[in-house]
């Protein structure tokens, strides 16, 4: 073993401290020690590393370009052990390591944007995975273990899952101003059967979840792809208000007719789910409350909900 590879944290302290208070005696003082201990262990850590740290020609130590690396050093290496014992702490009193969590794709960003902002303002130090998916994924990250909660459409749900109330997302069906439909002044199901659907729909669905109006449906799992392509004319969708809300007011996009809304606005219901087999620690608890607190406090819609988790 090397003489650096012997080196201890409390050299490190020893070192540090000497260069915040600028003196061995100050030094001794602000560790409990005496000053013949200080000298003896920057002693000892400058022959291990071959290295001065400090000058003592003058009346008080001068950290050397040497020695204000290693402090830099210590720094970082003290932190890391307070980092440490930290999550030892957490880990002791029940925090989760890390948590994982499912979104659905048609979240609103502002909102889940919020909630991440919280959760790093209240949980700095723990690490939050995040994924994207649509329909049922979110739900098979869930079931599967993958994720410890998930925020999806409340429909259809398995029975076996917890969940709790997590505000609503208003669906605005849409197309190009370019798209045949958007000269319609009313456009019922039949004509729709003639026009591309551009709909989400996760790698296990069944034809059932993937809507209930017929013709050429073409699925989708990407947000922005799916909004590029009804800009492009390429068939029409329901989407969030939020994420088109800005192409409706510049009129890049154009919200359809439609006999079966007719009056009507169509709204997927959100829950926070997790498997209780897997009851989620401190962490998930707050992240389950915040979330149904965040996405409540959103843009609320009054008209009835219809076709909450299908037609997508």
């Amino acid at each position: 073993m090397s003489f650096a590879q012997a080196l201890t944290l409390d050299q490190l302290r020893v070192v540090l401290a000497i260069a915040e208070t600028g003196s061995f005696s100050d030094a001794a003082a602000q560790l409990n020690r005496t000053q013949g201990s200080i000298s003896y262990n920057v002693s000892n850590i400058e022959a291990q590393l071959d290295l001065r740290l400090f000058e003592r020609t003058a009346r008080r130590p001068r950290i050397t370009p040497a020695g204000r690396l290693i402090v830099h050093h210590a720094r970082v290496v003290l932190g890391r052990l307070d980092q440490l014992r930290a999550a030892a702490q957490r880990v002791r009193a029940g925090v989760e390591p890390e948590v994982a969590l499912a979104l659905d794709v048609l979240l609103p960003t502002r909102e889940v944007t919020e909630l991440v902002c919280r959760f790093q303002e209240r949980w700095p130090a723990v690490p939050l995975r995040l994924t994207t998916d649509v329909l049922g994924d979110v739900v098979a990250h869930v079931v599967e273990g993958r994720c410890d909660l998930g925020i999806v459409g409340a429909h259809g749900l398995p029975e076996h899952l917890a969940r709790s109330p997590c505000g609503a997302v208003e669906l605005v069906p849409v197309a190009a101003p370019t798209h045949p439909l958007a000269a319609l002044d009313r456009v019922d199901d039949l004509t729709l059967e003639d026009h591309v659907h551009l709909v989400f729909a996760g790698g296990g669905e069944s034809m059932d979840l993937l809507g209930v109006s017929r013709g050429i449906k073409w699925r989708l799992t990407d947000m922005g792809l799916r909004l590029a392509l009804l800009r492009a004319g390429l068939g029409w969708a329901r989407m969030p208000r939020d994420r088109v809300q800005m192409d409706l007011d510049t009129g890049a996009l154009v919200a359809l007719k439609l006999q079966r809304w007719a009056g009507v606005a169509s709204t997927v219901d959100f829950a926070v789910i997790h498997d209780p087999s897997r009851p989620p620690g401190p962490v998930g608890l707050w992240l389950q409350a915040t979330a149904g607190e965040v996405m409540t406090a959103g843009p609320t819609v009054t008209a009835s909900r219809v076709g909450a988790a299908v037609d997508r």
